[in-house]
């Protein structure tokens, strides 16, 4: 018996047959994202806020979307827990990145390459220095670049979350998007820093 049968939050040495055809519908090359407005993104995300299996999250839009200005880039969807809602299940946890990932490639406007991640603690609400050495956790889908980090060792205690996510953490640093991060001067250092992420609200709140 191997490791990852005897531990069901160890990733098999080969993808499962589930995992290949979740990477397959989810991940797939696809055509280059239409360019959005700053009004045909909030028409999407207010779509998005719509969906039933995010009921029990917060939706926050971070990242460079967040300057407000048209771009072609990946749209980055942090989820929290509600206010209201008890800490989150695995299993609905799992059921939300799925859902936001389909809704985006099933978009009318075109394939949209939304990317999520669950944070317990949700996003940065204000302008902070973020450093090499602060540890980033989160939960993502199991794509085909978490798989590799995980077989090659990069995702040290790493926990699987549902059928097709893992829950992992690593310094902000070893990221692929911290040498990208815009700067700004902290205590006389030049720093960089997260943008303030921006809640995805439905209704009447919605343009607020």
């Amino acid at each position: 018996m191997t490791a990852s049968e005897k531990d069901p939050n160890v990733l098999p040495a080969l993808p499962s047959k589930d995992h290949l055809m979740m990477q397959l519908v989810l991940f797939s090359k696809s055509p280059p994202p239409p360019r959005l407005s700053e009004r045909e993104l909030r028409a999407v995300l207010t779509e998005l806020r719509a969906q039933e299996a995010l009921e029990p999250f917060r939706i926050w839009l971070v990242g460079s979307l967040c300057d407000r200005s048209p771009s072609a880039a990946d749209i980055d969807i942090v989820l929290s827990p509600s206010r209201a809602a008890a800490p989150s299940a695995d299993a609905e946890i799992d059921r939300a990145l799925w859902s936001v990932r389909l809704f985006g490639l099933r978009h009318e406007a075109g394939p949209l390459p939304l990317d999520p991640t669950y944070r317990s603690e949700g996003p940065a609400r204000t302008i902070a220095p973020l450093r090499a050495d602060d540890v980033m956790i989160g939960i993502q889908l199991v794509s085909p670049r978490r798989m590799h980090e995980a077989m090659a060792g990069r995702l040290p205690g790493y926990r699987l979350v549902g059928r097709f996510s893992v829950e992992f953490s690593r310094e902000a640093g070893e990221t692929s998007y911290y040498a990208k991060l815009p700067r700004r001067t902290f205590d006389g250092q030049s720093q960089p820093y997260l943008r303030a992420a921006s809640e995805v609200l439905a209704g009447p709140e919605a343009g607020r």
